[in-house]
């Protein structure tokens, strides 16, 4: 749902998700961006296809989990 927009060819507002290999403190602000845009609905906009209500909630307990696993400190967190 992401890449599209934020990869390789194209990199929307300048985000890049397909290089995020994992949850390091380095990426921390840049999943907690992800989490806060799907979590409200922003992301993916109105008109792209969309995740099911079982799939938002997946992504967003995995990147949840993944942030409050980091040692405190480095960048904005959940």
């Amino acid at each position: 749902y992401c890449v599209g927009c934020h990869g390789p060819d194209k990199k929307e507002s300048g985000v890049r998700v397909d290089q995020a290999d994992g949850f390091r403190p380095d990426n921390r602000t840049l999943w907690t961006a992800v989490y806060e845009k799907v979590a409200s609905g922003e992301m993916p906009p109105a008109g792209r296809t969309q995740p099911t209500a079982a799939e938002r909630e997946q992504l967003l307990s995995v990147v949840a989990a993944g942030q409050r696993a980091l040692p405190s400190g480095g960048g904005r967190r959940l």
